[in-house]
């Protein structure tokens, strides 16, 4: 992946996972995923551009008490998609896309804003709805087996 994609992906994380507020889990997801990709060096510097829009406020709350996502983060997701999607492959947008499900679901709980907001990327990656099902499916089947997992005492 070339810098200005990795910087577009860092934004985008950033902008996931400041939906519904940070949590520690956001961070060392988007670590992982960097040290997978580059060297502690280069992983440094990208993620602070995640922090940077992870700090972002990206929801409003309207009179009746519902969670907008702003128009300002919204256009911006917008520019960033258009540009990833013309860069990667439909490989790596599943990649990208299963990378974000993650991260809102760190939090065991995926919310409406966040779930809209995962539909408009795909949306945008062309990802067909039985797909982004299956991967929604897939990661919290592995969230449930590795949550299984560290509460099982073996014998």
């Amino acid at each position: 992946m070339t810098e200005e994609i990795l910087k577009a992906l860092m934004q985008l994380f950033g902008l996931t996972a400041s939906l519904e507020g940070t949590s520690p889990q956001y961070r060392l997801l988007v670590e992982n995923f960097l040290k997978e990709h580059l060297n502690s060096e280069l992983s440094q510097k990208y993620l602070l551009i995640f922090e940077e829009y992870a700090k972002l406020r990206t929801v409003e709350v309207d009179e009746q008490g519902q969670k907008l996502t702003s128009m300002r983060v919204s256009s911006r997701m917008l520019v960033i998609c258009t540009h990833i999607n013309q860069e990667l492959t439909q490989q790596q947008k599943i990649i990208v896309i299963t990378r974000l499900i993650e991260l809102i679901a760190a939090d065991s709980l995926i919310t409406d804003t966040e779930l809209e907001f995962i539909n408009t990327i795909a949306s945008i990656f062309n990802i067909q709805r039985p797909e982004l099902d299956n991967i929604l499916h897939f990661v919290n089947l592995t969230r449930i087996e590795n949550s299984f997992l560290e509460n099982t005492l073996y014998i």
